[in-house]
């Protein structure tokens, strides 16, 4: 009896439980100096990537001793066939065993499908691991719509506390913006503070920053994703954010909220409660003799 309640709780978890889950492509050590090298990984091993996943790369070690004369501190770099620029991170002095993870639009995923090579590089970091980690279901909703261009950080806008009252630890802000390709100072940067203050930077995306607290995109680009802990959500519901850069124009900010296995539970029990499942999950539109889950509960089709 034991036994059989338990694959019931197994069976019912597979039906309701949104998991992400991590492919490693590439592991080993690589330090990262002044002569440049670079972990080159085929771009066939992101051939299962989507809008919405992440590369998140594992440095053993970072450590401004190992090119002391590299004065911006570690970071780690990813590229597309050695020239098209995709992302940077920037990390602490001295942290061991820390992830960067780089969000993947859909241009991005579009430019790796169509290329030959990923290369991860960066400088004053040994790089240990490159897994592809699949995005979780979400939802998600406009908290701010308008057109505000930065020009040169002379514009800004606000988006107020009430907006974040329903986010949690995991959810993600989006800004969707178009790039004003500047020839001179080609900085596309943005800056996420908490409203009311001063300089007061989100801690969520710290790996993004670089000294003056900016995170900067490219060209190309057109969102920009900020994965949120619980820190700044909470931080968030009590003040709100600011938001300026340089040379983008913001069209439009989502809220990305993460799905729970217990609130899509009842979502999916509601929608198809008369549907029949397999014990592994799998929807069954025509039952035949076997065992099978209806109705949140295990039966005998006979």
């Amino acid at each position: 009896m034991k036994k059989i309640f338990t694959l019931f709780i197994l069976a019912a978890a597979a039906l309701t439980v949104n998991a992400q889950t991590r492919t490693t492509v590439w592991e080993g050590s690589k330090t990262m100096d002044s002569t440049w090298p670079a972990v080159q990984i085929a771009a066939s091993q992101f051939s299962d990537a989507r809008a919405g996943d992440q590369i998140i790369v594992t440095v053993s070690k970072a450590d401004n001793s190992i090119n002391s004369g590299w004065e911006w501190g570690p970071q780690v770099f990813i590229k597309l066939d050695w020239q098209d620029f995709l992302s940077a991170k920037y990390l602490t002095d001295g942290a061991t065993d820390a992830e960067v993870a780089f969000d993947l639009s859909a241009d991005d995923v579009d430019k790796i499908k169509a290329g030959q090579e990923i290369e991860i590089q960066g400088m004053n970091v040994i790089v240990a691991k490159c897994e592809l980690l699949t995005a979780a279901e979400t939802t998600s909703s406009t908290i701010w719509e308008g057109e505000c261009a930065f020009g040169d950080w002379a514009a800004g806008f606000s988006i107020d506390a009430e907006k974040f009252a329903d986010a949690s630890a995991g959810d993600a802000i989006v800004f969707n913006y178009t790039v004003t390709k500047n020839e001179e100072k080609n900085w596309y940067q943005f800056k996420t503070i908490f409203a009311g203050t001063d300089s007061e930077t989100l801690t969520s995306n710290a790996s993004d920053l670089n000294e003056y607290g900016c995170a900067s995109v490219t060209v190309d680009s057109k969102s920009f994703k900020i994965t949120l802990n619980a820190e700044d959500v909470a931080k968030l519901k009590e003040t709100g954010l600011y938001v300026n850069g340089k040379d983008i124009t913001v069209t439009s900010v989502n809220l990305l909220k993460v799905v729970t296995g217990i609130s899509n539970a009842a979502a999916k029990q509601e929608k198809t409660a008369d549907a029949y499942y397999s014990l592994d999950g799998v929807k069954v539109a025509s039952p035949q003799k076997g065992m099978y889950i209806y109705k949140g509960k295990k039966i005998v089709v006979k």
